[in-house]
């Protein structure tokens, strides 16, 4: 009977590890994920990159990768704060994602981090920011690259990392 109990003890907490160690919300065949990092006024106004991804590639349809626009599924379009950009007022970041002006967001591929970027401005913002930038179209998201005369930034928007993991997935069209 001690030896029954030991087992089952042990089998218990074999289970209960496993169960703690494994993330939620995400699918396993995750490869490509998108996170936003926001601005955190606790911690003296560092960014602070959120625990769950913004999107992954189970929430795209399809890819652009010409253009760097992704588009997304119509399950996860109904999922999001606005689904329908046109009937809010623009005032910077990502309506469609619900997002700020002021955060930023940062592309990994499995597991690994390739860019981060920031998010379009308000036609009204004297800020003009530089390198990838998140922005709405229609049913999606396009990434777009701005830079200076002489700059020393590099576009990684077409990693190849990111393009073998979208073309295995099948989203790169």
């Amino acid at each position: 009977m001690k030896k029954f109990i030991i087992v089952l003890l042990s089998l218990t907490l074999i289970m209960l590890i496993a169960g703690c160690t494994k993330k939620t919300n995400i699918v396993e065949d995750t490869r490509f994920e998108v996170y936003i990092s926001s601005i955190d006024d606790l911690v003296n106004g560092e960014y602070v990159m959120e625990e769950l991804p913004l999107f992954t590639n189970s929430d795209l349809m399809s890819v652009n990768w010409e253009k760097q626009e992704y588009l997304f599924t119509k399950e996860f379009l109904k999922k999001l704060p606005a689904s329908d950009t046109q009937k809010k007022t623009y005032i910077g970041g990502s309506i469609l994602l619900g997002t700020k002006a002021r955060d930023k967001f940062s592309v990994y591929v499995d597991g690994q981090f390739i860019y981060e970027g920031e998010f379009e401005q308000s036609v009204f913002s004297s800020y003009l920011p530089t390198g990838a930038i998140l922005k709405d179209i229609e049913n999606g998201v396009s990434i777009i690259f701005t830079d200076i005369k002489n700059s020393d930034l590099i576009d990684m928007r077409f990693d190849n990392s990111i393009k073998k993991a979208l073309t295995e997935l099948g989203l790169i069209n």
